[in-house]
């Protein structure tokens, strides 16, 4: 809640003589996170306590009410339910004159707003009154072409929320990268005969759909252009009508211009990107404002990353730490997960390695990480690195078998991975000896990969085959730090 919506809850419960509610309001408000035990002590000589479990629920029911009453006047659903309900009490009161009068202003309202449900309500109350002797004026054929019309834009709609759903189920096992395979997969769902033509979506809610598929599926495929180019006609498609959208429980608006902020890091326009980010930032409402921090956080630790502003780092990373833990579970799960990933490569790329370490096991058991394959393996990718580094070279090579015994399943996917992988293990095996008889065989193979996909989206990603070249050539110019040691294991490694 914010300060305008607590304060308008303390209010609705003022006038009451029972103030147990507030008080025990006002004490889990002032906690960090809920303790109960503390409550019990606190309020121990108060009869409320022996029924806290009822006064918890009565209090939680009675905070949504006062959220319910707050936001009516900004919730168009809302006032367009009002209004049919007034219709209903003015046609029970046979009031027909206003009712007339009402139905077609409310029924522009739930067109402007592309209340699709509640204008098939309207017209069913069209309906009734046209059937009673007084009022026949009103032609109910034209009702039912209306009806169909409505019902096509709804069927239209569901049609694009399933292109969306597969879209981005597709781009949470694939990521953006740019592989074969993944692409294949994406440009089957783009011949789709809605996705052709912006034409075919019959409303605005269908046309940010469209928008909004055609950028995630070009941000598997890895086409940055058409990506941007997708994900500005998704912004200028909100801009240009935003009644339909202003109820989404995710502003989408906001939503879009976050995503041209990240993408126009990633093509270091600067300017652009300066725009978008301030666009993005204006806000009055404070829960927001505390969204906006966060993200923006995120968006600085995308840049630094992106650019390789190591030195500039420590402050940012701070914060998105903070952050990270002060909100914990309330904040957008990828966007966690990408947070936590881009700090362990941070630590990495700084020579932290076993901070990195423990950051990179954080996100291996994060819930969403099965969800979220394309990091998964690159953290696991990122895991044989940093064991590397600490010198757990046995412990390297076991990561290694595992994870090929992972990807073998689905080749054709993952052979820029294995392929990958078997480069990896041939460094490992030079641990600690001469590489001059292997050197050949692993700069061939490294020039190889430096044009797969893996060496795409090296910002957003682990680039493991850069990291490879550069131990080649510490390898080739100087000796090991640390000698090989045969099974030993002195790290332990989440996955």
């Amino acid at each position: 809640m914010d300060k305008s919506e607590k304060r308008y809850f303390k209010l609705s419960f003022s006038g009451r003589k029972n103030s147990n509610f507030l008080k025990l309001f006002d004490e889990i408000e002032s906690q960090d996170s809920y303790n109960e035990k503390v409550i019990k002590e606190k309020f121990s000589n108060e009869k409320f306590v022996n029924q806290l479990t009822f006064t918890k629920n009565y209090l939680y029911n009675s905070i949504l009410n006062s959220l319910i009453s707050y936001n009516r006047v900004n919730s168009s659903e809302t006032r367009l339910t009002e209004m049919v309900i007034k219709l209903r009490i003015l046609f029970d009161k046979a009031l027909y004159p206003q009712y007339f009068k009402m139905l077609v202003k409310y029924k522009q309202k739930a067109i402007e707003y592309e209340k699709f449900y509640i204008h098939l309500e309207i017209l069913r109350l069209q309906r009734l009154i046209s059937e009673t002797r007084k009022f026949r004026i009103i032609d109910q054929e034209q009702l039912y072409i209306e009806e169909k019309v409505i019902l096509k834009k709804i069927a239209n709609l569901g049609e694009y929320s399933k292109l969306f759903y597969n879209s981005k189920r597709l781009r949470r096992k694939a990521g953006i990268s740019g592989k074969i395979e993944n692409i294949k997969q994406a440009d089957k769902i783009l011949k789709h005969r809605l996705l052709s033509n912006e034409k075919n979506a019959l409303s605005s809610q269908a046309r940010e759909y469209f928008h909004h598929i055609r950028y995630v599926l070009y941000s598997i495929k890895g086409d940055e252009q058409k990506r941007y180019e997708s994900c500005r006609e998704r912004l200028e498609c909100i801009e240009s009508n935003p009644k339909p959208f202003l109820d989404d429980i995710v502003n989408v608006r906001k939503e879009t211009l976050f995503a041209l902020a990240e993408l126009t890091i990633e093509m270091n326009n600067t300017n652009e990107f300066k725009n978008h980010l301030q666009k993005f930032l204006i806000s009055n409402n404070s829960n927001e404002v505390i969204e906006r921090k966060i993200i923006s956080d995120y968006i600085d630790l995308r840049h630094i990353m992106q650019n390789n502003f190591l030195k500039n780092g420590e402050n940012v990373i701070e914060r998105v730490e903070q952050k990270l833990v002060k909100h914990k579970g309330k904040l957008d799960k990828d966007m966690e997960l990408e947070s936590m990933f881009m700090i362990a490569k941070y630590y990495f790329y700084k020579s932290n390695f076993d901070i990195a370490l423990t950051k990179n096991n954080d996100v291996l058991s994060h819930p969403v990480i099965k969800y979220r394959h394309d990091i998964y393996i690159n953290s696991k990718l990122l895991n044989i690195a940093l064991h590397y580094e600490l010198g757990n070279i046995s412990l390297a090579e076991y990561l290694i078998d595992s994870m090929k015994k992972m990807l073998r399943h689905d080749t054709e996917q993952y052979n820029d991975e294995l392929k990958t992988l078997s480069l990896v293990n041939k460094l490992v095996l030079t641990h600690g000896h001469n590489v001059s008889d292997k050197q050949n065989d692993i700069k061939t193979e490294l020039e190889e990969l430096q044009q797969s996909a893996l060496n795409k989206n090296v910002g957003y990603y682990f680039n493991i085959i850069k990291w490879v070249e550069s131990k080649l050539e510490i390898l080739q110019t100087a000796k090991p730090e640390r000698p090989y040691k045969q099974g030993v294991l002195t790290k332990k490694a989440t996955g």
